[in-house]
């Protein structure tokens, strides 16, 4: 059985207070975000923000959707990370991805691994490179110059178990 769109939003509230995160801290916005532009974010006063995760509907349409407002969402030096890459499941999440690292330059997809592909602004995404390229770096890298591991030209670090 599938089950898309049935997050809790209790087990989310539970989550953030085991972090100490307290719940008036946050803005939680329920509904469609086919619906969601950028100038919401706006009209509620919140700042760029400094990671997003993009984690909804899986067509094709939403994803390219979701993914386009938060290029417009993310401030420079941000994180946009894409979950359920590749997932045969998720057909449409791939097929959005590849047309949204095509029809825009301000992200660039920089690393893949466990599920997900992380993009960094275009601006930044040199020193996000360098950042997980260092020596006793939290990330273990593979295959970072490894020209077969790119979306729309991006070299991408592989943070995956090696194929060996």
């Amino acid at each position: 059985m599938l089950c898309a769109g049935f997050g809790s939003k209790l087990e989310l509230l539970r989550n953030l207070e085991a972090c100490g995160i307290p719940e008036n801290s946050i803005r939680l916005a329920g509904g469609n975000s086919m619906h969601l532009t950028a100038s919401n974010f706006t009209q509620w006063g919140l700042p760029a923000f400094r990671l997003l995760s993009v984690d909804g509907g899986h067509s094709l349409e939403i994803t390219l959707h979701d993914l386009m407002v938060a290029s417009c969402v993310v401030r420079d030096g941000g994180l946009v990370v894409l979950d359920d890459f590749p997932n045969p499941t998720w057909t449409g999440v791939s097929e959005a991805l590849m047309h949204f690292a095509h029809a825009q330059d301000r992200l660039v997809p920089f690393m893949h691994g466990y599920n997900k592909v992380w993009f960094a602004t275009k601006s930044h995404v040199q020193q996000w490179r360098q950042f997980i390229a260092q020596e006793g770096s939290v990330i273990k890298c593979w295959d970072m110059h490894d020209s077969r591991r790119a979306i729309a030209g991006h070299a991408l670090c592989f943070t995956g178990s090696p194929c060996k």
